[in-house]
């Protein structure tokens, strides 16, 4: 007993969402769409600093 119970279905649901975020990045690497991205991602931060 520790402080967080994990079970299998934790790790299943780690291991897929890592998955899918690994093939969206293999998907967009390379292209435009990680500049456009990381351009509307660093709007979205400058604006809540602001």
């Amino acid at each position: 007993m520790g402080f967080l119970d994990i079970g299998l279905v934790d790790i299943l649901d780690i291991v897929l969402v890592a998955f899918l975020f690994y093939k969206l990045y293999m998907l967009l690497k390379g292209t435009v769409a990680i500049n456009i991205f990381a351009g509307i991602l660093a709007f979205w931060a400058i604006w809540h600093l602001l």
